[in-house]
């Protein structure tokens, strides 16, 4: 399968369609690369929740917030982030320099917006079942989306220093606790 579709698909916000092509590659034909614009796709999975917290947080009180309608929805617990924060993890795990070209830099920067806005939902009740928290890959994902697009990550000084913590920690270790770590990856 020829993959040079899959940047073009992460450039224009088709997250579906390129964790779908993504998945069907195993193994040695994942590259850093590949790992990146499928960490970007997974973060990006998640719009129609921002989109719900957006607005939510533009509502006047008592009066229900105007939902959007339509495409394709994901659970406000999804794992997606969890296993985007994982593929970045496991892009930088094999290419420490790595970096998105600037034409996918506006997608992950979307992406980015929307997984802060998905981070500011109430998360108590909802459990990943996994060795990180919702909230601690969500954070940890906005660093590293930060990372690859050659930014600084702007969050509180004892929040970015414990997440970077967790994420130096991830990054010395080998798998992790993501679904691609035991599905022949």
């Amino acid at each position: 399968m020829n993959m040079s579709y899959l940047p073009r698909l992460v450039e224009s916000n088709r997250f579906v369609e390129a964790l779908y092509f993504g998945a069907l590659l195993r193994g040695a034909s994942r590259t850093a690369e590949t790992h990146l614009l499928l960490g970007v796709a997974c973060c990006g999975s998640v719009r129609p929740i921002a989109e719900m917290e957006r607005a939510d947080a533009e509502s006047t009180p008592g009066v229900p917030p105007q939902l959007p309608v339509g495409g394709l929805v994901v659970g406000r617990a999804t794992l997606l982030v969890h296993e985007g924060f994982y593929h970045l993890i496991e892009a930088l795990r094999r290419d420490p320099g790595i970096v998105l070209a600037s034409p996918l830099r506006e997608a992950a920067r979307r992406a980015l917006d929307d997984l802060k806005w998905y981070s500011k939902q109430e998360m108590h009740g909802f459990t990943s079942g996994r060795k990180l928290s919702l909230r601690e890959v969500a954070e940890g994902a906005i660093v590293l989306l930060h990372r690859v697009a050659g930014e600084e990550a702007s969050t509180s000084p004892r929040l970015l220093d414990t997440t970077r913590s967790m994420i130096e920690a991830e990054l010395a270790g080998t798998g992790g606790d993501a679904a691609f770590f035991s599905s022949g990856e």
